[in-house]
């Protein structure tokens, strides 16, 4: 009679590797909510701030094509939206993001606000996945026509990195 093997102890899972969505470019993994984002070379990570369910992070960014244009990128996280947020996010436009999550974009470029609002140009999404509702923006100054120009590859590459967080057990975002 053969004595019971004892189990054997699992391998751990090797660590998934980091491959830039473009040259240069840097990944950010969110502690609270686990979401990652890769940002542009010479981004300026922001301090992240956290008010009672939002935990936001943001870059400021330099435009290599013009030096005096500038933008900012900020993500926006919480597993508890308000209904009206729920609501607004699928008055936009359907487009694939990372992992093949579905968000719902805006943009004020063809309406850009008037010269007397201080209201910057932006480019925005709104999706929820993984029990998280998300906003990531793009802003910048106008004028509308280079806006695209300037940020629009740093807008996708942005996006297509996208990887899903996690929010607490059970919540269940615009459900």
């Amino acid at each position: 009679m053969t004595a019971p093997t004892a189990p054997r102890a699992s391998a751990p899972a090797p660590a998934a590797t980091y491959t830039p969505i473009a040259p240069g470019w840097r990944l950010y993994s969110d502690p609270r909510y686990g979401f990652s984002i890769q940002y542009p070379p010479g981004a300026l990570l922001e301090a992240p701030a956290s008010q009672g369910t939002f935990a936001y992070v943001g870059w400021r960014l330099a435009s290599a094509a013009d030096p005096a244009g500038s933008a900012s990128l900020l993500v926006t996280v919480t597993p508890q939206p308000s209904a009206s947020l729920c609501a607004e996010m699928k008055r936009g436009a359907a487009i694939p993001i990372g992992s093949g999550v579905t968000a719902y974009q805006f943009d004020n470029l063809a309406t850009p606000p008037s010269a007397s609002a201080a209201q910057p140009l932006q480019f925005s999404v709104l999706f929820t996945s993984g029990g998280l509702f998300t906003i990531i923006t793009l802003s910048g100054n106008p004028p509308a026509s280079g806006f695209s120009q300037r940020w629009g590859t740093v807008w996708r590459d942005t996006l297509a990195s996208y990887q899903p967080g996690h929010g607490p057990a059970g919540s269940h975002p615009c459900a």
